[in-house]
């Protein structure tokens, strides 16, 4: 199977497909999130075509890092400086006010392993004092059912940390990849212990996590805040 990322049909498609149509409510809640940062250093993670950094309305100074080149180079904007590059082994002394990641791009790791540092280096990129918008796979419940911690049955701790699965686009079924998704409470374990505050958006309170036609798009946005120093 290829990767999709690398095909330059599929990102020419990937933006009306995932940032539009039937996620276009989730990509706007999105951007106005980010508009409440105006004036800061910003970088997004695995950002893609760089379609958040390019639409974004507002005073900001714009990096992107995404490992595909095929994907990057379809962003045209000026105001954005793209990098070329795995987040995990890129070596940067340079800290953000504002840290994103957007569409679960975290998710196309190799192991749980690599997807929690993929977090640790939204951290530690991070200022004293910035903050962190990710968007996080909850499954809409259909998933992640389960309890994140009980007691097995011989007693033991038992910790339901993550969801892996293979995925084929329709129309191009030679076209595949696989998603690690941690668990939210998870995700919050990793987050919490370095921001003041958080806060957590989907169905259940407000209009993001669901598609144009009514289904729960599988999403929350998780925004943390005030990096501790």
């Amino acid at each position: 199977m290829a990767n999709p990322y690398d095909d330059k049909d599929y990102s020419a498609l990937y933006e009306n497909r995932y940032n539009e149509s039937l996620w276009s409510g989730d990509t706007i809640f999105e951007l106005r999130t980010i508009e409440k940062n105006n004036g800061k250093l910003w970088c997004d993670f695995a950002c893609g075509t760089g379609y958040h950094l390019s639409h974004v309305i507002g005073n900001f100074e714009r990096t992107g890092i995404d490992l595909s080149e095929t994907m990057t180079s379809r962003c045209k904007d000026d105001r954005v400086s793209m990098i070329n590059g795995d987040v995990l082994t890129w070596d940067t002394t340079d800290r953000f006010d504002l840290v994103t990641n957007f569409w679960l791009g975290y998710s196309h790791q190799k192991s749980l392993y690599r997807v929690l540092k993929f977090f640790d280096k939204m951290i530690d990129i991070t200022k004293t004092g910035g903050n962190i918008i990710v968007a996080i796979f909850n499954g809409d419940g259909k998933f992640f059912n389960l309890p994140y911690r009980h007691t097995a049955g011989a007693g033991g701790d038992f910790k339901f940390e993550s969801v892996q699965w293979s995925y084929t686009e329709h129309d191009r079924p030679e076209l595949s990849y696989t998603c690690i998704c941690p668990h939210p409470e998870l995700v919050l374990e990793k987050f919490i212990p370095h921001f003041e505050n958080y806060k957590i958006f989907n169905r259940t309170n407000s209009e993001y996590g669901v598609k144009s036609d009514g289904t729960g798009s599988g999403k929350e946005l998780m925004i943390f805040e005030n990096k501790i120093g």
